[in-house]
Formats: structure tokens, C-alpha cells, sequence
């Protein structure tokens, strides 16, 4: 659990649930080594294709409300990069900047200005 899931894991494992959910097919049993981290950001992002617009901070707290992850899922690169790309599939999000680019920006700045974002975002 030191890694986290690459975006187009994130993408594939979402597809995976959503395929096996609307053929009825019962639960999906999501699981990794310790169940805090890969896991948990599977189950976030499944949890953040239902309703793109959820805050990140409150969805993040909902789920630790129901199992122990961490508390930075949201905050993990591939998660928000996965959250963007679903935002600008709905049309929630049209401002020019390619999310490969963004995501690259996010990176390299300070975990401030990764948070002035994340509330900039969150005003509309």
C-alpha cells in the first residue's frame, strides 16, 4: 500500500464495477494488501463517478466514516487527475487547460497552492 493506482487503473477498475453493476451481477469485492490506500482509492473514485461533483474533502470523509483510509485520498495525484478527466466528460469543467498538464502543474507546486486549488475549485 505505498503506491497508488495509475489513472488509467483508476479508469479501469471504475469500468470493471460499473459493467458488473448494470449486469447485476451482485458486489464487487475491492481489496489490496492492507486496504488503505489502492483499495481505498479505487472505492473513491468508483464512489466520485456517481457524482462528479462531490467536494473531494467530504466525499474523503464519508469514506473513512465507513472504513480506515487515509485521509489524503483526495488529495492523491491520480485521484484528482481522475476526478478532472470526469468533470470535463460531464462538461463541468472547461478551462482551456489540457488535465495532463494541470496534473503535471499540481505536482510540482507546494501543497498550498495544490489547497488554494482545491477551493478555488469549489466555489462554482
Amino acid at each position: 500500500d505505498h503506491f497508488e493506482p495509475s489513472f488509467e487503473s483508476l479508469k479501469e477498475a471504475v469500468s470493471f464495477i460499473q459493467r458488473y453493476e448494470k449486469e447485476r451481477r451482485g458486489r464487487v469485492y475491492i481489496h489490496c494488501r492492507a486496504g488503505h490506500g489502492r483499495s481505498a482509492a479505487v472505492s473513491y473514485v468508483w464512489l466520485l463517478s456517481k457524482n462528479p461533483k462531490a467536494d473531494p474533502l467530504q466525499l474523503n470523509i464519508h469514506l473513512r466514516s465507513l472504513r480506515n483510509v487515509r485521509g489524503t485520498l483526495w488529495k492523491q495525484e491520480n485521484v484528482q487527475r481522475y476526478r478532472k478527466w470526469l468533470l470535463k466528460l460531464e462538461g463541468g469543467v472547461d478551462d482551456g487547460e489540457n488535465v495532463d498538464e494541470k496534473s503535471d502543474r499540481e505536482k510540482k507546486g507546494s501543497e498550498g497552492a495544490v489547497m488554494a486549488e482545491y477551493q478555488l475549485d469549489n466555489q462554482t
